[in-house]
């Protein structure tokens, strides 16, 4: 059987659209009935569904990913991925970063087989193993997204082990220090665009972009050939969305199943986001009651906490802070520079997402707890708790007509002061 990355990005796309259409529905394509395992739908919807590849031979399709997989796996370094002219065919251009791409095909491919019911470990281990040996950290991207999908999977796991003939208080001081913990500069759960483009913005039409959807122009990201001053990857937001779809999918899972969340949101980041969407028309009461909405109805199923359970799941609004974002369970830390991208043209180099030694991410969690809301504000405070969301808003916007305009002081001021209210990465 031939292969080529070509044929393969080409098979991730559409999966990618697929598998966003699940976790993410829209209220055109409500399929996310979790109570079916994902893999099942994906492939139900790839044989008799809508989607281009409805009605084609799965099998065959599989086979395709796990040789292209294989074939991945046995070239070993991203140079060497470069020299492979079978394995390149049809790719319009030879990337400037090499092992930076071949990294990122390497999650890419191993999240389709997952999606598709056929869970291939090698692929990932060598991110893994990269990241530790040569890469620093794992690249900003769908590297760190399903990085992220496994700390919250492993909670999610772990959850049920907790031992049933336990004390009470035992339960509850073992849960107080292992409990999933987030501190999130990209809510994805918040914001449906997110999962789509992750921070930055859909790029522009270009005559210059090269024939294959699935991979970016050098001339259209700026920099030459060997120059390596532009950390963006070559490929396309759709194909690091698989990657942000398992990781939105498994925070899904954990949240529905009850278990507990610290996730804070820094107001900045919240404000930021929801004006960029007024940048489109919209007010910003609108883009608020959206972004409780897709909380509630498409992350949560309309299933949100009960009182008693408030502080036990909570997505706080907090204020801004210096620390770095990150993803904490019982036995895993992960740092990341993810964050909403306000002006890309001057973005400044992504820095990789690095694991945490046990010492350091015990201090970080109690770090991250400390940013919790005073008493008084707690249940303003959380997102979760929807009779305060119309009050949180006014309490976040109040007063606030001349530093965050709705569209009729224009679009570019609210792009301005969308720009002036927070700077990530």
């Amino acid at each position: 059987m031939t292969t080529s990355i070509d044929a393969m990005l080409a098979d991730l796309e559409i999966i990618s659209d697929l598998v966003m259409s699940i976790v993410v529905p829209t209220k055109n394509t409500d399929r996310s009935n979790f109570t079916t395992p994902i893999s099942l739908m994906v492939r139900h919807h790839l044989v008799g569904g809508q989607s281009p590849l409805a009605g084609r031979d799965v099998r065959g399709l599989v086979d395709r990913l796990k040789h292209c997989a294989g074939a991945l796996c046995k070239v070993g370094s991203g140079k060497k991925l470069l020299a492979d002219s079978q394995l390149m065919r049809g790719i319009p251009a030879a990337p400037y970063q090499a092992n930076q791409f071949y990294v990122e095909l390497l999650t890419a491919v191993s999240l389709g087989l997952y999606f598709l019911g056929v869970p291939i470990g090698e692929p990932w281990d060598l991110v893994q193993t990269w990241a530790d040996e040569e890469g620093g950290g794992l690249p900003n991207g769908i590297c760190v997204a399903k990085a992220i999908g496994d700390i919250v999977r492993s909670s999610r796991k772990w959850h049920p082990t907790l031992p049933v003939e336990a004390d009470a208080n035992e339960r509850a001081k073992r849960r107080a220090s292992t409990d999933l913990i987030v501190h999130s500069f990209l809510p994805m759960i918040l914001f449906r665009d997110l999962i789509l483009w992750g921070g930055g913005q859909p790029e522009p039409e270009n005559s210059g972009l090269p024939e294959h959807p699935s991979i970016r122009s050098q001339t259209a990201t700026g920099p030459t050939e060997g120059d390596e001053s532009d950390e963006r990857s070559l490929l396309v937001p759709s194909i690091h969305a698989l990657g942000r779809c398992y990781e939105v999918l498994q925070l899904q899972l954990y949240l529905r199943a009850g278990y507990p969340i610290y996730y804070a949101v820094p107001e900045a980041i919240l404000k930021t986001e929801i004006l960029r969407s007024c940048a489109a028309g919209k007010s910003t009461e609108e883009c608020w009651e959206e972004m409780c909405t897709f909380l509630r109805d498409k992350i949560f199923r309309g299933k949100l906490p009960d009182a008693g359970n408030l502080q036990k799941q909570c997505v706080y609004v907090i204020d801004r802070t210096k620390s770095p974002a990150c993803f904490i369970n019982h036995d895993a830390g992960l740092l990341t520079f993810e964050g909403i991208d306000l002006d890309v043209g001057s973005r400044e180099l992504p820095l990789p997402a690095s694991y945490m030694l046990d010492e350091r991410r015990e201090r970080y969690r109690k770090r991250v707890l400390s940013f919790k809301p005073a008493d008084d504000e707690a249940a303003l405070r959380n997102l979760l708790n929807g009779e305060k969301n119309k009050e949180l808003f006014k309490h976040i916007f109040h007063g606030a007509k001349d530093d965050h305009p709705d569209p009729a002081h224009g679009k570019d001021a609210a792009n301005d002061a969308a720009k002036d209210t927070v700077t990530v990465r």
